[in-house]
């Protein structure tokens, strides 16, 4: 991204793109986790498991989705969590 944004004359009006890339985008959030929260399905998953089922198979197939993870091997992993 650096060099397609220098070569395009639009780095000094985008450079947080590239270091975003590289280190990571600021969301404005201050606090840090400090223990694992997961959150109950919403009831629609819960009424209709085949079809939850049915895009989680198609993500794990295009790589989109990893896992699954059991949550003490993903803190682990990435530490505290939100889902």
């Amino acid at each position: 991204w650096l060099e397609e944004l220098t070569a395009a004359g639009c780095l000094g009006d985008f450079s947080d793109v590239s270091i975003g890339i590289r280190d990571g985008f600021c969301l404005g959030v201050s606090s840090r986790l400090t223990s694992t929260y997961i959150s109950r399905n919403h009831k629609s998953a819960s009424d209709h498991p085949e079809a939850v089922a049915l895009h989680i198979s198609t993500e794990l197939a295009a790589c989109q989705y990893f896992g699954p993870f059991h949550p003490d091997h993903l803190e682990s992993l990435i530490g505290p969590f939100c889902t």
